[in-house]
């Protein structure tokens, strides 16, 4: 409920953010609100922002825009372990930016078992069903929660102490991936993970891989 919202996320921020004796997991979140120098906010704002969200209000002159963008950055860039370098890229802040908001969320997990790194050779991935390139491929064979349901597999890759882990869902045919992303809802998703088991030989061919996105909230 509206009313219950702030005080939600507050008790959400704290479970994720409290210290922890997990072994091999690590979760950072930081927010942060930059206001322009010598522009009012509503203290009720602020109250809000700072108390149920971790975010104080840290002051920039956006009229330097170089600066204030390079301080913004560089806060990222602690909070992420260096991993975000370059959240803002220039052309974003003006003159006439009132206020600017991050977020930043840092997660480092080891494998409850590791992959070997003697078993990583090249092989081929497909990028469509007639692309593909060599990329580094881990292996493992070994238990492992695994499941499938609706012409796809689901995998479950356990961090640390199990607490946490990554879920790969891998659809049967090569050029899946759009009907799989059409049908990725909650409700599909509680279906998929419900014929997850525990499975005594599963091979695993996993590539090593990054990504990056960037969107606009406006859109």
């Amino acid at each position: 409920p509206k009313d219950q919202l702030h005080d939600g996320m507050h008790a959400l921020q704290a479970y994720w953010t409290m210290p922890d004796k997990q072994k091999d997991i690590r979760l950072n979140l930081a927010n942060r609100l930059w206001g322009n120098e010598g522009y009012e906010f509503l203290p009720e704002f602020l109250t809000v922002t700072r108390d149920n969200y971790g975010a104080e209000l840290a002051r920039l002159n956006f009229a330097q825009t170089e600066d204030a963008r390079q301080a913004i950055n560089g806060w990222v860039e602690d909070q992420t372990e260096d991993k975000i370098t370059e959240l803002l890229p220039v052309g974003v802040i003006s003159a006439q930016t009132k206020l600017v908001l991050t977020n930043a969320v840092y997660f480092h997990g080891a494998w409850s078992d590791p992959f070997q790194k003697d078993r990583t050779k090249d092989e081929d991935f497909h990028l469509t069903t007639t692309d593909k390139i060599k990329v580094p491929m881990m292996h493992r064979r070994d238990k492992f929660r695994h499941g499938a349901a609706d012409d796809l597999q689901i995998l479950e890759l356990p961090y640390g102490d199990g607490s946490l882990s990554m879920v790969v869902l891998l659809p049967r045919e090569i050029d899946g991936l759009l009907d799989l992303e059409s049908r990725l809802t909650l409700q599909n998703l509680q279906r998929w993970m419900a014929s997850v088991k525990h499975e005594d030989k599963v091979k695993v061919y996993l590539p090593k891989f990054k990504t990056t996105s960037q969107f606009r909230m406006a859109d």
